[in-house]
């Protein structure tokens, strides 16, 4: 209500033909709901279907940039959430690791493994919460209902642990503030095996096969390193290439499907939660000793850093002096999606609009910050 969608275009930029802009029926202007935030559509239809789309993203994070500058590195990670909500944590990992390099300050093993846990924790809980959102709008209530009942066990799971506190305050720049104690650790051990059935039942419905195809050529277009790309056939992810610590030499691979549909993303977002919750498990049960945190041997420097958030690579470029933000730029993989839009969009009838937008498990993340 406060920010209404832009003017069409004006007559004169208009298609020539039978091209005319208009918002789409109900449900094909997301704004406001979660996860999408602020973000609004325009489509050209011709003939009932899609003919060219126009995205107007994230309204409401401008400025979020603006409010960094001057702040201690500590102070920004607050502002940070603003920018993706579902994908918080990996934001702040990407910007403490471009701090870290500024400062030439690598966080110990012990905090990069906890770093680790909960960076996964919040993969888990964002992909439960895309598939809820896609399986309601692909009417499969029930398993709408089990993902949803997964997002709430986690939640109450990472709250009964004291994880609320950890993914908010104890991130620091050089490492990590404080741990979990051996109850907690045992709980989140137990609930990453309760977990584990949940994803099982949440088979895609027959309404998402062959739904919103897209290929590796239309990632590729995007700038690549999405997500949903290893549903295409793609094996990129950002964890193992560029890598980065503590992921690298973990036996892993990446999740890969090839059909490219609404349906292999669904299956693709349910092994990735497999994989978050070995990674968990196989990391608490191994912790390397030592300290968690490790001081800073400057106050100025430039440093880039990168990490894999729920939708794909996140990664950011910082600029400090005098132990202050001069500079900061953030890249979310919604940043990258315009050319996916297109090709997801393009030749679709106005009533799978909704659906398609939710197929791509990609929230909007400050794409005009």
């Amino acid at each position: 209500r406060l920010h209404p969608l832009p003017r069409p275009p004006a007559e004169e930029e208009r298609e020539k033909g039978d091209a005319v802009w208009e918002v789409g029926p109900a449900g094909d202007v997301l704004w406001g709901r979660p996860p999408y935030g602020a973000e609004g559509w325009r489509f050209v239809f011709r003939r009932g279907r899609v003919a060219a789309v126009r995205h107007f993203p994230a309204f409401l994070h401008r400025g979020v940039l603006a409010l960094l500058i001057g702040r201690r590195p500590e102070e920004a990670l607050s502002i940070l959430g603003r920018i993706a909500p579902l994908s918080t944590y990996a934001h702040r990992l990407a910007f403490l690791q471009a701090v870290e390099a500024a400062l030439e300050t690598p966080p110990p093993p012990r905090a990069q493994a906890w770093r680790l846990v909960f960076a996964e924790w919040e993969r888990v809980a964002s992909l439960f919460t895309f598939l809820a959102i896609l399986l309601d709008r692909a009417g499969a209530p029930r398993a709408a209902r089990a993902a949803a009942q997964a997002i709430e066990a986690v939640r109450r799971g990472l709250a009964e642990a004291g994880a609320g506190r950890w993914l908010e305050n104890v991130l620091v720049p050089g490492g990590v503030r404080e741990e979990p104690d051996k109850a907690a650790i045992d709980g989140l051990i137990d609930l990453s095996r309760r977990l584990e059935s949940v994803r099982f039942a949440l088979a895609p419905p027959l309404s998402l096969h062959g739904l919103g195809r897209l290929l590796p050529q239309d990632f590729h277009r995007a700038g690549g390193f999405f997500a949903q790309a290893r549903a295409a056939g793609l094996a990129e992810d950002g964890r193992l290439t560029p890598g980065y610590p503590p992921y690298e030499g973990r036996a892993f691979l990446p999740i890969v499907l090839k059909e490219g549909d609404a349906a292999a993303r669904v299956l693709a977002a349910c092994e990735e939660i497999g994989l978050a919750l070995a990674l968990v498990r196989a990391t608490l049960a191994d912790l390397p000793s030592g300290a968690l945190h490790r001081e800073a041997r400057g106050s100025s420097g430039e440093g880039i850093g990168w990490s894999e958030g729920p939708a794909g690579l996140i990664l950011y470029v910082v600029h400090l002096e005098a132990g202050r933000i001069a500079s900061v730029f953030p890249s979310d993989p919604a940043c990258r999606a315009a050319p996916l839009w297109s090709a997801l969009f393009t030749g679709a009838r106005a009533e799978d609009l909704p659906l398609l937008r939710a197929s791509l498990l990609l929230e909007p993340g400050a794409i005009a910050l």
